[in-house]
């Protein structure tokens, strides 16, 4: 990992994935995790719901988790901060798919207000390998 991020936030979307397998790639990430009940029982409902992690050097950083982001398959998670261990999304998509063996998807490039989600290209990853796809 490295210390800072090139990007202004980190977004990943992970197929199939449960809290506990989530609280752990994190645990493995992080210092600190901070995730009231209410948002653990959130993510059960399938419901969206926010905390924080901490890296060591107290770098305090706001996570979104999604568990239905995309159908009922993907969960989002997304680093709101650009001081992530990562130097962007597909970085972070590899550590989850080393840690977990889950497949990943991941913006190919950074998002612009005024591009079409036709041309949206996605990174998907699993065991067999990268491949760059439409998603959508």
């Amino acid at each position: 990992m490295t210390n800072a991020s090139s990007q202004q936030d980190i977004e990943v979307y992970i197929r199939s994935i449960t809290l506990e397998e989530i609280m752990g790639w994190l645990s493995s990430c992080f210092t600190y995790i901070d995730f009231n009940q209410q948002c653990l029982r959130n993510f059960s409902h399938g419901k969206a719901f926010t905390g924080f992690v901490e890296d060591a050097s107290s770098n305090r950083i706001s996570v979104f988790v999604n568990p239905n982001a995309a159908g009922k398959s993907f969960c989002s998670i997304w680093f709101q901060s650009s001081k992530t261990p990562w130097d962007d999304d597909i970085t972070c998509a590899e550590s989850i798919l080393k840690t977990l063996d889950k497949e990943v998807r991941c913006s190919a490039a950074g998002w612009t207000d005024d591009e079409s989600i036709e041309s949206e290209q996605w990174w998907r990853m699993d065991r067999q390998g990268k491949e760059l796809i439409r998603w959508g």
